[in-house]
């Protein structure tokens, strides 16, 4: 019954096919069994009679042959949304097959993929049509850009910022920041000139006294952060800003959303009075448990106060002061941001609990774009973010086992007399490092550096660098468990467990 006006809407698009919409006396489809619909279908003859086909939603449980016997024509399970209706239809067409069984959705999985890509290529399209641009990147709501902040201190060398700037890029940022809060200010800008010719993408300039901004010439860096709202009228540039964006966030006294919003209206007419170009506003997120929830009505607020100005949430207030892995919390952000009208996100990746968090967002970002044009929740995408655990388990089938034996007794494991390794994970290079030391040596004689287990392990056999049957399994086991820490940021530590 929810769903009756947007399934009439779709089904009034199609072509080159007939199409009725059924609304059954149920809440949602999800309720629906094979039960049900032998006991309802049966009192809609007209409808039965008119039908050639019924589909049912793909969330209907049971197997829905019984049904199908019960009311003289075909009944199968069709699509689990029904925004995926047109490709369900276009795939009948092409000759496909419904099952009474199993929903559409798996056979989908190639179209969807397609039309997905399809959906984000058309947002980045529309995206051109923006607020501004900076650094030639477009700023829109359609196709929201990603800040990766490099924060360096003092014990910082440029070959270091430089990797991690790479990295970041690599992931997903579309803008990069030099932040640092201890660096001379002329440092951090001569940093993110020599990043910018890097990586060719914008980079800008976080830092703690924002007096320091006025040295700067206009368009010398891409943008600036940020400008506490009442302070814009004490700053004293040496021209005005048309090419460089800046970011106003509220005084630091302003707490509430009204105080916030008002904050940030004074700002703006600061800045516009400052002949500031680019404005961006940041209504400040705050961290769990100190005004998370009033902050995002702050988010939301903005959005509707200063529709002609584009809006940055900056995620580490949150990802950072909570210990909780950083790819669900990141799609958990994305997604709040998405549904806030959030132009721009920034994220940083400061802590080791929240390495790779650009390239977490840069997914989850998509995945919610998604969600929103589709108008449905972010899941059942061709793309996600399950990592540790699985959507579906496949299961089992019991079966009787053929003399089966305990093992409970651990295998002790012998010294090689080919020799030991020492096996590192480097998150920053991404890599596995395995060292091999003969017996004796406080050196290793060789080096192996790799991303798989199984070229690591060719070098390893190549090399015979182990002889036993007993080495080889050891060595198997550990090159598994770096790889998978190395996938998901974890730390390893040699003959530890992972988990």
């Amino acid at each position: 019954m929810v769903a009756k006006p947007l399934l009439e809407k779709i089904v009034a698009q199609l072509s080159g096919v007939e199409a009725k919409v059924l609304s059954l006396p149920i809440p949602v489809a999800a309720m629906m069994t094979s039960e049900y619909l032998a006991r309802e279908l049966p009192r809609y003859p007209e409808f039965i009679e008119w039908a050639d086909v019924i589909i049912a939603p793909g969330f209907t449980k049971g197997n829905l042959e019984e049904v199908a016997k019960r009311v003289g024509k075909p009944v199968y399970k069709g699509c689990l949304y029904a925004y995926d209706i047109p490709i369900m239809i276009e795939y009948l067409k092409k000759g496909g097959e419904l099952s009474p069984i199993n929903p559409l959705d798996e056979l989908l999985a190639e179209e969807k993929r397609k039309r997905e890509e399809n959906i984000l290529a058309e947002l980045k399209s529309q995206a051109e049509n923006s607020f501004f641009e900076i650094g030639g990147e477009p700023v829109s709501h359609k196709y929201p850009l990603i800040i990766g902040e490099v924060f360096v201190n003092e014990k910082a060398d440029f070959d270091a910022i430089a990797s991690k700037a790479r990295r970041l890029v690599s992931h997903g940022a579309d803008i990069l920041v030099i932040g640092s809060s201890r660096l001379p200010f002329d440092t951090v800008v001569e940093y993110s000139r020599k990043i910018k010719q890097l990586v060719k993408k914008p980079v800008g300039v976080d830092y703690f006294r924002f007096e320091a901004f006025s040295s700067l010439s206009d368009g010398e860096v891409d943008m600036l952060l940020s400008f506490p709202a009442g302070s814009i009228p004490r700053f004293d540039s040496k021209e005005e800003f048309r090419k460089t964006a800046v970011v106003i966030i509220p005084d630091p006294l302003a707490a509430t959303v009204e105080e916030k919003i008002s904050s940030l209206r004074t700002g703006l007419k600061y800045a516009f009075h400052k002949g500031f170009g680019k404005v961006v506003l940041d209504p400040v997120l705050n961290p769990p448990q100190q005004g998370f929830i009033e902050s995002l009505y702050a988010f939301k607020t903005a959005r509707k106060e200063f529709p002609n100005h584009p809006i940055l949430m900056g995620v580490s207030n949150f990802t950072e002061l909570i210990d909780a892995d950083s790819i669900g919390v990141n799609a958990t952000l994305a997604s709040i941001g998405v549904e806030a009208g959030v132009d721009l996100f920034l994220v940083t990746e400061e802590s080791d609990k929240t390495v790779f968090s650009i390239k977490e967002f840069r997914r989850a970002l998509d995945i919610a774009l998604l969600a929103r044009e589709m108008e449905k929740p972010p899941k059942d995408f061709s793309i996600n973010l399950l990592v540790c655990k699985s959507k579906k388990r496949r299961g089992l089938k019991s079966r009787e086992l053929t003399n089966p034996v305990k093992a409970s007794h651990p295998y002790s494991l012998k010294a090689d007399p080919s020799g030991y390794f020492k096996i590192y994970v480097d998150h920053d290079q991404e890599v596995i490092i395995v060292e091999h030391y003969k017996h004796g040596f406080n050196k290793p004689d060789i080096t192996i550096v790799g991303t798989e287990p199984s070229a690591i392990f060719r070098e390893i056999l190549e090399r015979k660098l182990a002889s036993s049957p007993e080495h080889f399994y050891y060595l198997g086991k550990e090159l598994w468990k770096a790889k998978t820490a190395l996938k998901l940021g974890k730390d390893y530590i040699q003959d530890e467990e992972l988990f």
